[in-house]
């Protein structure tokens, strides 16, 4: 029985006085009864928030002590990776167990923002709010064009597998 139920139950006992305004026999000891239940289940309702909120206290905790963990090694792998650049020289290396490459890429680069859209093209700026259309800018510099502000860089990228 829920609460809603006993609340309901409670009610329609209440409403069953007679014309002196007694309730009927037995109605006290089931009235006593659903009180009772009634009690039982705010009871369980609120231990059962607080058990729940350690719960989640405990898995933001644990959570935060991950991200710290997947931080650390996030650092440690960037740290590795430039010794690995370092020792290779920007040589691939291979072996059984692993493979170390260089990929090269260009990707544009906004230098001077004033310059830039000082007097922007129409195939520079894509519709609604201004924005630098990337790669229309890229197909231009790879093209030979120039597009004052933007230039074009080479990044290598070392990737382990």
């Amino acid at each position: 029985m829920t609460i809603y139920d006993i609340d309901a139950r409670i009610a329609e006992i209440l409403s069953q006085t007679d014309e002196n305004g007694e309730l009927p026999d037995g109605a006290f000891d089931e009235l006593t009864q659903l009180s009772e239940a009634r009690e039982i289940k705010i009871e369980n309702a609120a231990c059962m928030v607080v058990n729940m909120t350690a719960e989640m206290k405990a898995i933001r905790e644990q959570e935060q002590t991950l991200a710290d963990r997947r931080k650390a090694i996030e650092r440690r792998v960037e740290s590795i990776k430039r010794y690995l650049e370092f020792a290779t020289d920007g040589a691939s290396f291979s072996s059984p167990r692993v493979q170390v490459k260089y990929t090269r890429s260009k990707v544009v680069r906004i230098t001077d923002e004033a310059a830039f859209w000082e007097n922007p093209a129409e195939m520079f700026v894509r519709r609604g709010e201004p924005v630098a259309n990337i790669s229309a800018i890229r197909k231009a510099l790879m093209d030979g064009g120039i597009v004052p502000g933007a230039e074009l860089i080479e990044n290598v990228t070392l990737s382990v597998k």
